[in-house]
């Protein structure tokens, strides 16, 4: 769970580390 949560985190941060790049973000969601 932990482990879930983490990874969340990460891909948000990657949103406001990477605001150029969004659709990598997006893939990753799906």
């Amino acid at each position: 769970m932990k482990k879930e949560i983490a990874s969340h985190l990460l891909e948000i941060g990657a949103v406001f580390l990477q605001p150029n790049d969004p659709f990598t973000w997006s893939s990753g969601m799906k």
